[in-house]
């Protein structure tokens, strides 16, 4: 007979060793439907409702150089400043922010919600959601979703403020709450007068 190292008697035959049994229940493999993979198809375009005003726009020597060829900048290391056209929001007014979404995986992607997170000057942060038709809106592959989003009032002050778009996911189970998720996209930014 032998016995485990805690001195436990094991019955005839039995060398300790760990055996399973799978047993065949009808299971069948399925695809997962509720992939992560919506993606920007179309960068924010933005429709602000202020004034268009020339801005100076820092430029670097060697920026310089390459726009006059080579003469300026680069070899006096001057520091240039360029003038452009820059709209501005007025605050409290209506922005509008229109782009498009992607589902670029191979499965099924479900969304409660899309819209755009606005990171405040003040370091606060707020989401703004387009109304879903229901709970549990579904982007088949390669399928694109055009979303206009107006978000009104915008800017509680002036400042620079972030827009990020983003949707609300789908939860698995019942038990899982949704969750918040950004577009891997850089911000846009906006500037509150």
């Amino acid at each position: 007979m032998q016995t485990l190292t805690d001195g436990t008697a094991l019955p005839d035959g039995n060398s300790g060793n760990w055996e399973g049994l799978l047993v065949s229940d009808g299971y069948q493999s399925q695809l997962p439907s509720y992939g992560q993979d919506i993606s920007i198809a179309s960068p924010q375009a933005l429709d602000l409702s202020g004034p268009v005003i020339m801005a100076p726009v820092a430029v670097s020597p060697v920026i310089l150089a390459r726009i006059d060829g080579g003469q300026a900048g680069a070899d006096r290391g001057a520091t240039s400043v360029a003038i452009a056209p820059q709209q501005q929001q007025l605050a409290g007014q209506q922005l509008t922010d229109t782009f498009t979404v992607r589902n670029v995986g191979e499965y099924q992607a479900h969304y409660q919600a899309v819209g755009v997170e606005v990171d405040a000057p003040d370091g606060s942060a707020g989401v703004d959601d387009v109304a879903a038709a229901a709970g549990d809106n579904v982007l088949a592959p390669g399928e694109t979703l055009p979303v206009t989003l107006d978000i009104d009032p915008f800017g509680d002050g002036p400042g620079v403020y972030a827009v990020r778009a983003g949707y609300h996911s789908v939860p698995a189970m019942d038990t899982v709450s949704s969750e918040w998720l950004t577009l891997f996209f850089p911000a846009a930014t906006v500037t509150v007068a």
